[in-house]
């Protein structure tokens, strides 16, 4: 199947309406208006479609444009040799007036504009958009001028106007009496904001409300999510009345996106104990992706909320655990030293087990021992040795006492036979006191 050629036909009258507008001749206009042809479009058998538009679409284009240029249409005119001059030197001599090809497209339409109805000029259904016609040329006070004289905005015109930031200033006043489909605008316009673009202005504008906060915390979620994500535009989001509770497919929340990012002034914002608690799937919290992120502004602020830093991901790291996991020195002293959070390694951890559980244990030993020197006939200094032994298993007691009170020391569940020897060292340090007791009164007596 043949692809169809777009070719633009301009009229030979155009010719006349240009010497009209310019000697300001209405007989000359007027009969150029009459006489130019039927607006239409119309394939032949070669697959080529020839478009023939209203006098307004040409003003804009000024001369048919060059057989080399990349356009939609290539341009065909019936002008004979001597009218192309004509067309040259006169756009020739108003850019030397006019500064700018704009100002020329401006001065012939508002002359235009005596003599004809813009509106039924610009309704004319056409493959070639007036608005991206504009667009292209940079004309944008024209399009504003065609704007106010009642240009309809169809719903593929503004979508290519929004891609341009700096051309929304020129869509949103028009937005509620300009546009040709105003359902289908809101609806592309609400599936844009919850793909995280900046579409709240447009759709309060349409539809003269506040819209739902839910669709505004999607709205911040994608945004936060682009790898091109703009602070300026969540604050947006909050400032319209996003609030940050819901989370992706994974349980990220915008919160943590916002760390990871490392917007802080989102952080600032969305900080709630709430939020700040919430877990992802993998149980991380937002103090695991502020320490992933290395970010270090963020674990300050999360930390001063007072947060529980003790909590564990599904890996069973907490949040000093995951630092001394991805070899971050530089944040775990800042953990240790600012905020006083240090932790054992696994290794450590039970190393500090065995030394508690062999301190016991050798108490407990201690006592056999005295009770063999005790009941020795051979063995004289048996007030000595039991004062020395109960003196160093109270001692040994109270180490291993602090050992398992401290901070540091692991919270796990021991086994039923190290919860038996904790038991047996008290019991042992007990009877070793008695055995002390039956020797001092035994000297003193």
């Amino acid at each position: 199947m043949l692809k169809t050629e777009n070719v633009l036909m301009w009229p030979k009258e155009y010719i006349l309406l240009l010497r009209g507008l310019l000697e300001q001749n209405g007989a000359f206009i007027l009969d150029a208006l009459e006489a130019w042809p039927n607006c239409n479009e119309s394939v032949d058998a070669q697959e080529v479609c020839s478009i023939s538009l209203p006098p307004i679409y040409y003003i804009l284009w000024q001369k048919p444009a060059e057989p080399f240029e990349d356009l939609y249409c290539q341009h065909i005119s019936d002008f004979d040799d001597k009218s192309q001059v004509y067309i040259e030197s006169v756009f020739s001599d108003l850019k030397q007036q006019l500064d700018s090809d704009e100002a020329i497209t401006i001065l012939l339409l508002q002359r235009l504009a005596s003599y004809c109805d813009f509106q039924s000029q610009m309704s004319i259904e056409s493959k070639l958009s007036i608005v991206n016609l504009a667009k292209q040329k940079r004309f944008f006070n024209v399009l504003n001028m065609l704007l106010e004289s009642g240009l309809k905005l169809s719903t593929s015109d503004v979508m290519s106007l929004l891609k341009h930031s700096e051309l929304h200033f020129l869509v949103l006043p028009f937005l509620e009496t300009n546009l040709s489909d105003k359902q289908e605008v809101v609806a592309l316009l609400t599936e844009q904001l919850l793909q995280g673009e900046d579409r709240f202005d447009f759709l309060v504008k349409l539809q003269g409300e506040t819209l739902e906060p839910e669709i505004l915390d999607k709205a911040l979620l994608q945004q936060l999510r682009h790898d091109s994500s703009k602070q300026s535009i969540c604050k947006r989001f909050l400032q319209q009345g996003a609030k940050g509770l819901i989370a992706d497919e994974n349980g990220k929340t915008s919160v943590m996106w916002a760390v990871q990012q490392g917007f802080i002034d989102v952080l600032e914002a969305l900080c709630s104990a709430e939020l700040l608690a919430q877990r992802d799937n993998e149980g991380n919290t937002v103090l695991h992706y502020a320490i992933k992120a290395k970010n270090e502004l963020a674990i300050r602020f999360i930390l001063n909320q007072n947060i529980d830093f003790t909590i564990k991901n599904n890996l069973g790291f907490t949040a000093y655990g995951f630092a001394v996991e991805l070899g971050n020195i530089k944040i775990v002293d800042l953990l240790e030293i600012e905020f006083g959070i240090k932790e054992l390694s696994e290794a450590n951890k039970f190393k500090i087990i065995n030394l508690v559980h062999s301190l016991h244990a050798f108490i407990g030993f201690l006592l056999p021992m005295q009770l063999f020197f005790f009941f020795d006939p051979q063995f004289k200094a048996k007030s000595e040795l039991s004062f020395f032994l109960a003196l160093a298993s109270m001692l040994i007691m109270f180490f291993a006492m602090n050992l398992k009170r401290c901070s540091l020391y692991p919270d796990i569940k021991s086994t039923w036979s190290l919860s038996i020897l904790r038991a047996l060292s008290p019991i042992s340090l007990l009877f070793q006191l008695l055995l002390l007791l039956v020797v001092v009164i035994a000297a003193l007596t």
